[in-house]
């Protein structure tokens, strides 16, 4: 599971925003972390009473302000925003989400703030499953085109091949757990990239090929 942080300077208002957020709404597809340049004795309190009327969730229970160095290497590093300070650590930001600072603002102000982080983590979230989704199919697709010319060859070599019956425990496992159900429906709602190939790995395509196998 992909590491992902929220960075901004304190590390006390949007980023632990971001960090609650994350796990939130997408512990099942990233792991959320947050963390500073510098760190503040406290989150805002502001931020943490609005985010517990908005969602009930306690920012403080489990969350500090921390320094880079204190949370793992991130596989996606988010910048939130420069206006207070662009923050250095050590390597280029993936994304910077350009929020505006709320502290010291009104509540409104905030809850602005606390909308556009909430979409832009659900935006990340939605890309992070298209992303994985995309390479299980094209190694999907990869390992049905091997099996498929074995199997006009010679089937019996496929149940005598290491790896040609590992690529086969990987695609009978990958239909029988339903997961290409949930795959197809993101197909069909055009989230794949257009030069994906599509339509080998039908259902229909695959049993086919395992028939011939079994056979």
């Amino acid at each position: 599971m992909k590491k992902i942080a929220f960075i901004c300077v304190h590390n006390s208002c949007r980023s632990q925003i971001a960090e609650a957020l994350g796990k939130h709404f997408a512990a099942e597809i990233f792991e959320s972390y947050s963390a500073g340049t510098e760190t503040k004795p406290q989150i805002n309190q502001d931020a943490v009473r609005i985010m517990k009327e908005l969602y009930g969730i306690d920012m403080e229970e489990t969350q500090y302000s921390k320094l880079i160095t204190d949370i793992p290497n991130p596989d996606i590093a988010i910048s939130m925003g420069c206006n207070v300070g662009c923050p250095f650590i050590g390597r280029a930001f993936d994304d910077n989400w350009g929020l505006e600072d709320p502290t010291g603002k009104s509540d409104e102000e905030f809850k602005i703030i606390i909308e556009e982080i909430e979409n832009k983590v659900l935006q990340l979230k939605n890309e992070l499953i298209i992303h994985e989704a995309t390479d299980r199919i094209k190694k999907l697709e990869m390992h049905f085109d091997t099996l498929l010319k074995a199997v006009n060859t010679n089937p019996a070599a496929i149940l005598e091949d290491t790896s040609l019956r590992e690529m086969l425990r990987i695609l009978t496992q990958y239909y029988e757990s339903g997961k290409w159900l949930h795959d197809y429906e993101l197909d069909e709602h055009g989230l794949f990239p257009q030069n994906l190939k599509r339509g080998v790995l039908s259902q229909d395509s695959v049993y086919e090929l395992l028939e011939r196998i079994i056979v």
